[in-house]
């Protein structure tokens, strides 16, 4: 738990509203109609941010060196799950299943 003395600087909730933005933008595909709720998204993103993480700034280059490692975990996921899939011995029936809402 963080104390309640320790303050929040302004750079840290540009950068973290930043990021939340450019999440919003991409889940929404870039849709400028979808920001109607994508305020209060990051807004909230933002309340959760401050009050479960440290007030500490986004490190980028934190950022920039966990790319590689997600993509090489995406890479072995797909092919672990590209394997089963093919293998003969372990035979899956996808089946779409239409669910009215």
């Amino acid at each position: 738990m963080k104390h309640m003395d320790q303050k929040i600087s302004w750079p840290t909730v540009a950068s973290r509203v930043l990021l939340f933005s450019l999440m919003w933008w991409v889940l929404s595909d870039g849709n400028a109609q979808a920001w109607w709720i994508g305020v209060s998204a990051v807004s909230f993103a933002m309340i959760a941010s401050v009050a479960l993480l440290s007030p500490t700034p986004l490190v980028w280059c934190e950022l920039l060196m966990f790319v590689p490692f997600f993509l090489r975990r995406s890479l072995q996921g797909g092919a672990d799950v590209a394997w089963r899939v093919f293998h003969p011995r372990l035979p899956i029936t996808p089946e779409l299943i239409d669910y009215p809402l």
